[in-house]
């Protein structure tokens, strides 16, 4: 009798560990790294106890895989709105091209996985069948289930308690009253109903004062800081260089990347992420309009041209030539995000231009991307301290990382060839950090700087052509 509870007992420890542990650990991990919310313990994996306790190995392997999966997803959720499953297995397609620390807890997911299930089928027969086990857990699941108050948000989770259940919380936010109105076969584009930066462009398009060379930047992760010393210092790199009519201003926006391009070229908004077909509703985007009026329209991006389809719906958008880091064969690639560095772009931006005529320039750029790697930092420009800001943190690498776009876009904006171009740059969407605290601290929620001015008439160099 006393070695058959020992028996018992060795096996139930196993199983917490394995089955229960061990996942809410690494997840856990996972959320308090990308900033992301996620309760302590997650009582779900208790279902893959309560079924090997019942005998059912198949059954808790499945309960294993099936847990994890929707635990990854109600984190993946808050990072990627996705509207629709089939939006997740488009998003699924660019994970040889995300960042490496999101391969590498999908690697360490996966291992936890075959773990867990190699264990399971080890210790299987240590078990007893006590059903009254299974009862007190479902049990005590459900009673953790109905305490959870509904403090979450289909985008972000906030505010869980200690002990809840994240397929009861991915599941109610599947089935919340916003996430309804796109069940159905609806427009993948829909309208988009705030202020963009790029609307005085289009004002003046209409009354036919628009310039014939533009440049429009969509700035990843420019945010509105909370100092106003730090963007101060930012466009002071502008303000050195041969630039007149210099207008600031701010704009509300939450968004992906991809919703803050729609936002400026467009003025559309999208309803989920396969949109590469819905050239219908790209015919009245900016580029297209220029195009029809005779501009060269020209779109760069360092990273592939694969995420979000970017190849095909900027053609519809009225793109009549893109480049992207697969067209690019630069000598060093950036690590931000994987593809071309943006200081290494400055020459194609300058060829353009370089020819007369309508011209029209887009450029996304890519690496002040969240994670701010220090790798794709070539030269140091700020003391984050002089600002207060902790030289430690996620947002001293972003500043130092947009320091160091500001200065090359000066050093872009003294070519006699850049002379007379209407520039307008923008943030996408505030910069996002795995510290919600120092995200707040920081940099106000939900707000985007943009800054226009025109490029003075500079005399080309002796002997240039």
């Amino acid at each position: 009798m006393k070695w058959s509870f020992l028996i018992f007992l060795q096996g139930i420890i196993s199983a917490l560990l394995l089955a229960v542990v061990m996942p809410n650990m690494l997840l856990w991990g996972a959320s308090e790294y990308f900033g992301v919310g996620r309760t302590a313990l997650n009582i779900d994996y208790f279902f893959v106890l309560a079924a090997l306790t019942l005998g059912c190995w198949r059954l808790s392997v499945f309960l294993l895989i099936f847990m994890m999966s929707i635990d990854f997803l109600s984190m993946v959720v808050q990072v990627f709105p996705f509207m629709r499953f089939e939006d997740l297995l488009y998003l699924s397609s660019f994970i040889w091209v995300a960042p490496v620390s999101y391969r590498v807890w999908l690697v360490c997911a996966v291992l936890i996985v075959f773990l867990g299930v190699f264990f399971l089928y080890r210790i299987r027969h240590k078990l007893v069948r006590e059903s009254s086990l299974f009862v007190l857990l479902l049990g005590f699941f459900w009673f953790q289930v109905e305490s959870v108050e509904d403090r979450s948000r289909f985008w972000r989770v906030a505010d869980l308690n200690a002990i809840s259940s994240q397929s009861a919380v991915f599941f109610n936010g599947r089935l919340s009253p916003f996430l309804s109105n796109f069940s159905g076969a609806d427009s993948a584009l829909g309208e988009y109903y705030g202020k963009a930066a790029s609307d005085q462009w289009r004002s003046e398009w209409q009354e036919g004062l628009l310039g014939e060379r533009l440049l429009l930047i969509v700035n990843e992760s420019w945010g509105m800081a909370n100092n106003s010393e730090v963007n101060d210092y930012l466009l002071s790199f502008l303000r050195s260089a041969p630039i007149v009519e210099l207008k600031t201003g701010e704009l509300y926006f939450k968004g992906a990347t991809v919703a803050a391009e729609l936002r400026e070229l467009c003025r559309l908004h999208p309803n989920h992420f396969g949109f590469r077909d819905a050239y219908n509703r790209l015919k009245t985007c900016l580029p297209a309009q220029l195009d029809s009026a005779g501009y060269k329209t020209h779109a760069m991006h360092g990273a592939t041209g694969m995420m979000y389809d970017r190849r095909d719906w900027y053609s519809g958008a009225g793109f009549s030539e893109d480049v992207f880091f697969e067209d690019m064969l630069p000598e060093r690639r950036c690590y931000s995000f994987p593809g071309a560095c943006d200081v290494d772009l400055r020459d194609r931006v300058e060829g353009f231009f370089r020819v007369k005529g309508k011209r029209f320039f887009y450029w996304l750029t890519l690496n002040t991307h969240s994670i701010y790697d220090e790798r794709d930092l070539f030269v140091d420009l700020v003391p984050c301290s002089k600002f207060n800001i902790d030289p430690s943190s996620e947002s001293c690498r972003n500043f130092k990382l947009q320091a160091q776009y500001f200065s090359a876009l000066g050093e872009l904006l003294r070519s006699p060839d850049m002379s007379g171009v209407d520039v307008l740059l923008v943030g996408d969407h505030e910069p996002r950090f795995r510290n919600q605290y120092e995200k707040g601290l920081y940099y106000a929620t939900g707000k985007v700087p943009w800054v226009r001015f025109k490029v003075s008439d500079i005399l080309p160099l002796a002997g240039k052509n």
